[in-house]
């Protein structure tokens, strides 16, 4: 069943390390489209979901990494943020992160 779209943030929030992509985080709505979905979405909110998605990744794991004792080692903290290992995090951060040339 579908969700109301207004829904996608909360869902996104909710589920954010399962939802590593708009197809994933559109199935989880119960669209059968990502295409669909983020026409949707951008109508609703007044941006692309992937811009919303990479931000709240960001400050996901920027605030877990923050927040991280001293003993805590990079893989355990990408593993727990929903990461394959600590070098998937750092190019994400990277990316995400790196100013426009």
């Amino acid at each position: 069943m579908k969700k109301d779209i207004a829904e996608a943030l909360d869902v996104l929030q909710e589920y954010r390390s399962e939802l590593k992509s708009i197809y994933q985080w559109a199935q989880k709505m119960g669209y059968t489209s990502s295409k669909k979905f983020s026409r949707s979405f951008l109508h609703h909110f007044g941006e692309r979901p992937k811009d919303v998605h990479d931000r709240i990744w960001t400050v996901a794991t920027v605030n877990a990494l923050r927040n991280s004792d001293k003993e805590t080692t990079m893989y355990a903290i990408a593993r727990e943020l929903g990461f394959d290992n600590d070098d998937c995090m750092y190019r994400f951060v990277k990316r995400t992160t790196q100013k426009p040339k």
